[in-house]
């Protein structure tokens, strides 16, 4: 099944909400995307030709698999620091 939404409905941040509920180092993970997410999106956006540029949903879900995979392979992980280096 696959549900389509508008940006305007609902956007990258909904979607971060519900991700990091149940998260470990919350914060830091919730900071991290605040400071990083808009920003790439309106790179990718303004700089991109149209045929390269995913919608943003779809940008932000591979990104989620992907810090997903790193957090589970990384889970001995205990510090924020740690976690912010891998947004950089």
């Amino acid at each position: 099944t696959v549900i389509y939404f508008d940006k305007s409905v609902i956007d990258w941040k909904v979607i971060a909400g519900a991700w990091l509920k149940d998260r470990r180092h919350l914060e830091s993970l919730r900071a991290a995307f605040d400071r990083v997410m808009d920003p790439v999106l309106t790179y990718l956006r303004e700089e991109c030709p149209r045929s390269s540029y995913y919608s943003e949903m779809s940008l932000f879900s591979i990104t989620l698999r992907i810090l997903d995979a790193i957090l589970r392979e990384n889970s001995h992980i205990t510090t924020d620091i740690h976690i912010e280096r891998f947004f950089i």
